[in-house]
């Protein structure tokens, strides 16, 4: 699997974190934070989501739900999800 579709797959995880956490009417902010601060051990040799995975890790809960909910937009409108 190359670095690119690594990385979609890893984006796609921290997205099912947010929805599952949103449906199960828990705080989707700390599922994403929880995630992506696992994910951080695994996307060494991928700067643009180290970048992403760092900023949802440490960014405060409303930044981090926003931020992967704009990712998930352009995902969806660039056809990749």
């Amino acid at each position: 699997m190359d670095a690119r579709q690594r990385g979609l797959n890893d984006i796609v995880v921290l997205l099912l974190a947010m929805r599952l956490a949103q449906v199960e009417r828990r705080d989707a902010a700390q599922a994403v934070r929880r995630c992506a601060k696992r994910l951080s051990f695994r996307v060494g040799y991928y700067p643009e989501l180290q970048k992403l995975v760092y900023l949802l890790a440490t960014a405060t809960p409303n930044m981090a739900v926003n931020t992967l909910t704009k990712v998930e937009r352009n995902l969806r409108h660039g056809g990749a999800l």
